[in-house]
C-alpha cells in the first residue's frame, strides 16, 4: 500500500515538474510544446505499458468511432490561446472516460499501476490548464469544436457502458485514447508554428 501511495506521489510530482520547470508556464501559463510533447510521451507510454499491442482476438470487435476531423481543422483565426482551449477540451473529456475506468479497472484486464499513473496524469494536466484556462471557461461561448468532441465522447461513453465486463470493448476504448493524445500533439506543433 505504501509503495502505491509514494508510485503515485512520485508521478504526480513529475507532471508538476514538467508543467513548471524550466518555463514560467504556472505564472504566464505559457504552453511549452515540448512539455506537452513529454506529456503525451509518457501517456502513451503508460497506455503501453497498461495493456501492451492490441489483441488480435479484438480486431473482429473493432469500433468505427473516428475522432471529429474539424476538432483538428486549423482555420486563419487560430491562436495559441485557442489551440490551448482545444487542448484543454480534449483532457477534459478524456478525463471523463477515465473516470468511467477508474470505477472498472477489474474488467479492463489491465495493469492497475500503469493505468492509475495513466489517469492520475492526465488528471493533473487538465487541472493545471483549467487554472490557466479559467477566464475563458468561464466564458462559456457556443464552440462548435467542443460540441463536436462532446459528441463523439459521449458515443464513446455509451459504447462502453454498454460493454463494460468486455476486454476487447476497453481495448477500443485505449485505441481511441491513444488518438486522442496523438491529435494533442498535433495541437501543440500548431502552437509552435503560430510562435514562429
Amino acid at each position: 500500500m505504501a509503495s502505491n501511495t509514494m508510485a503515485r506521489f512520485t508521478v504526480v510530482t513529475g507532471v508538476l515538474l514538467l508543467l513548471c520547470g524550466g518555463h514560467v508556464f504556472c505564472q504566464k501559463c505559457g504552453f511549452s510544446r515540448h512539455q506537452q510533447k513529454k506529456l503525451n510521451e509518457d501517456s502513451l507510454q503508460l497506455m503501453e505499458k497498461m495493456g501492451g499491442i492490441f489483441p488480435r482476438q479484438c480486431l473482429s470487435e473493432k469500433m468505427s468511432l473516428k475522432f471529429p476531423p474539424k476538432v483538428m481543422k486549423a482555420n486563419h483565426q487560430q491562436t495559441q490561446r485557442s489551440l490551448q482551449l482545444t487542448i484543454f477540451n480534449i483532457l477534459h473529456e478524456v478525463n471523463k472516460i477515465n473516470e468511467i475506468m477508474s470505477k472498472n479497472l477489474d474488467t479492463t484486464g489491465w495493469d492497475a499501476r500503469s493505468t492509475d499513473m495513466f489517469i492520475q496524469g492526465l488528471q493533473r494536466q487538465t487541472d493545471v490548464l483549467a487554472k490557466c484556462l479559467s477566464v475563458d471557461l468561464e466564458k462559456k461561448p457556443n464552440n462548435f469544436k467542443k460540441n463536436k468532441l462532446k459528441k463523439y465522447f459521449k458515443k464513446m461513453q455509451n459504447y462502453i457502458q454498454g460493454k463494460m465486463s468486455s476486454s476487447c470493448a476497453w481495448e477500443n476504448i485505449r485505441q481511441q485514447l491513444r488518438l486522442c493524445l496523438m491529435n494533442v500533439d498535433k495541437l501543440t506543433s500548431e502552437m509552435l508554428r503560430l510562435e514562429h
